[in-house]
């Protein structure tokens, strides 16, 4: 009877060896099993290999039936050992075959996720980027262009979300902790520190110009006393507050017959005057009811607009509108005025505006990004008109298109915007 179960092992063994090449461990582990003593009845038991454990069958084998006195013993011998053994080899025989089986040609590997498609995930170390636009102010309408513009670049590569106000209040649920804010308003409340006042606060990490360098930019008086004090080309004016308007003869006898009507703190050209002579200029001042205004002399020329990011100066932009004047339409109507950029102008006169636009930029102690104006005169002398803190950011605007000069396309300028921002929220961490 063992050596019954022996040639039967030996014939197990040898379907592993086949399966992989060389015995298991568990079939070298049956071979060196050899009987070690007997049993009752003189049947030897076989002594397990060290470290292989053997579990307890729960079922019987069926009984062969006897066809001959050997059979018979056979029979009424243990079946045990040879149940065990039959077990083990087999059990070796699946796993070798199923080590040395190569996987299916057919089998269809898991997809690789596109590089970039997962969107970025916040960490302790990135912040949630809030974009809040809309306002109170006449500028209301570009600022909603300007904040989904700017959130959809940001959201691309951020975790961002987008926040509309219809008050000039913040949000009571927004976290200094959790979160970097871009402010996409224009004119008042968004341009002349008053929410940059509000951020500063309640202690928020923010993009942009901070409330002092904010006021000044947008109060166009201020403005031009910095450039002035930086030697900066700048025209002369009249400022007034509409409770005490200027003659329109003295006027026009220190500026001339031609000049420029506007509010000192709007943007977008809102309010905008193109006037000629005392007659019209007397016209104008009665439509004038309240605010802060002042009065240039109209320079017929070209105009420019330069982007500052990071205190460098960017590429230089030509605007040429249809109707000869930029004001708040051309400058929000898609195909009423011509862009050129780079703008077509001489080396030295390109260096020298850039140079303008970066001192202009630190005199007025801005930061992050800008956009600085200028106009220039039939002679080719350029004068310095105004800083925007927070410029536009629609399909039409100025910023990206001087970006694109210095081959940032829109979705890495909104990055190079709001980097800063992030790094003073983690430096106050």
């Amino acid at each position: 009877m063992t050596a019954n179960i022996k040639a039967k092992a030996s014939k197990l063994k040898s379907a592993a060896i086949k399966a992989r090449g060389k015995p298991s461990a568990l079939a070298r582990a049956v071979k060196k099993s050899r009987p070690v003593a007997k049993a009752k009845g003189g049947v030897k038991k076989a002594r397990p290999a060290a470290n292989v454990k053997f579990k307890k069958s729960a079922r019987t084998p069926k009984a062969a039936p006897a066809k001959s006195p050997a059979r018979a013993a056979k029979k009424a011998a243990p079946a045990k050992p040879k149940a065990i053994a039959r077990r083990v080899l087999k059990k070796a025989v699946k796993v070798s075959l199923k080590k040395t089986a190569k996987p299916s040609a057919n089998k269809r590997k898991p997809a690789a996720t596109p590089k970039g498609s997962a969107p970025k995930k916040r960490t302790a170390k990135t912040p949630l980027i809030t974009v809040l636009c809309g306002g109170c102010s006449s500028e209301r309408e570009v600022s909603l262009v300007s904040g989904q513009k700017i959130f959809e670049a940001l959201a691309a590569q951020f975790e961002a979300v987008l926040r509309v106000l219809d008050a000039h209040v913040l949000p009571e649920d927004l976290d200094p902790a959790q979160t970097v804010i871009f402010p996409a308003f224009h004119g008042t409340w968004g341009e002349d520190g008053g929410v940059q006042t509000l951020l500063e606060s309640r202690g928020f990490a923010y993009a942009g110009c901070g409330p002092l360098s904010s006021a000044r930019c947008m109060d166009k008086i201020q403005t031009k006393a910095a450039a002035r004090a930086c030697a900066l080309p700048v025209v002369d004016e009249i400022f007034f507050e509409a409770s005490a308007k200027p003659a329109a003869q003295d006027v026009v006898a220190r500026l001339g017959d031609a000049v420029v009507v506007k509010p000192v703190d709007e943007g977008s050209s809102v309010g905008l005057h193109m006037v000629q002579g005392a007659a019209e200029l007397e016209k104008i001042f009665g439509q004038i009811a309240n605010g802060r205004w002042m009065i240039e002399p109209r320079i017929v020329g070209r105009e420019f607009a330069v982007g500052v990011l990071d205190g460098a100066a960017m590429g230089i932009v030509e605007i040429v509108p249809t109707g000869g004047v930029y004001d708040y339409a051309h400058k929000y109507t898609p195909g009423s005025t011509r862009y050129e950029f780079p703008a077509k102008l001489d080396d030295q006169t390109a260096r020298r505006m850039r140079a303008a636009a970066q001192t202009a930029f630190a005199a007025c102690e801005c930061r992050d990004f800008s956009r600085v104006d200028f106009m220039m005169d039939g002679r080719g002398q350029f004068y310095l008109l105004e800083i925007n803190t927070i410029p536009g950011l629609t399909a039409t605007s100025l910023l990206p298109k001087s970006a694109s000069c210095s081959g940032l396309d829109f979705p890495a300028l909104a990055k190079r915007m709001v980097e800063p921002a992030i790094a003073r929220w983690r430096k106050r961490r």
